[in-house]
């Protein structure tokens, strides 16, 4: 009785597994892992690179800021002859502060 029925499920099962839908799965799921993986190290990449340029990207810019000041600071003192302000400078906070 159920021996018969789990025999003809398990060859129809079987015979469907054979279609040529099914003949690929295997080659398929490796293709797509392999992009999923390779995806996914990318976007890890590209998050690496987006901190390092911003980074680089803040230091340029508090640099550039210290140059500013110091060419400021000079000709304020040059020009300023009042004793209210000794100097002016640029400042810039970072935007999560």
């Amino acid at each position: 009785g159920m021996k018969n029925v789990y025999s003809a499920q398990a060859k129809k099962i079987e015979k469907d597994l054979n279609k040529p839908t099914y003949l690929t799965v295997d080659k398929e799921f490796k293709e797509l892992l392999v992009s999923l993986n390779s995806t996914v190290m990318a976007i890890e990449d590209l998050d690496r690179y987006y901190h390092a340029l911003d980074k680089a990207i803040m230091q340029y810019h508090a640099m550039k800021i210290e140059e500013i000041n110091k060419i400021l600071k000079e000709l304020w003192q040059n020009t300023y002859k009042g004793s209210d302000i000794d100097s002016i400078e640029l400042r810039a906070d970072s935007e999560g502060a």
